[in-house]
């Protein structure tokens, strides 16, 4: 499912509402950082609404680096053949999947490594 971000005030209240709905033990939110690494204001902006969800939800949430999942996903569909219309219908979505997925991988890794 994919959440509108407007309106603004009420997204980590939504957010939070989804997460207790669907018995989530913690709650992952993309953090937009630049090519170089560095924060800009949409960083800062998705900061402060981790924040806002993990006081308002009670439960862990941490910020994953989402560079380059816009890019990837849309890669991805179009070599299984997805049309632009559908493209820019699905993209948020599959880019959230791909990021959930690479974060799980990740966690699991560690897991495994240790």
């Amino acid at each position: 499912m994919t959440i509108p971000a407007e309106p603004a005030a009420s997204l980590a209240g939504r957010i939070a509402a989804i997460a207790h709905e669907q018995e989530a033990a913690s709650i992952i939110v993309g953090l937009p950082r630049r090519l170089d690494g560095t924060h800009g204001p949409e960083a800062k902006a998705a900061s402060r609404l981790a924040g806002e969800i993990r006081s308002l939800s009670r439960l862990p949430v941490e910020l994953v680096d989402e560079r380059m999942t816009t890019a990837a996903a849309e890669r991805s569909m179009i070599s299984t053949g997805t049309r632009r219309r559908e493209r820019r219908q699905d993209i948020d979505r599959v880019a959230a999947t791909m990021l959930l997925q690479s974060h799980l991988d990740q966690v699991r890794k560690r897991r495994d490594d240790h």
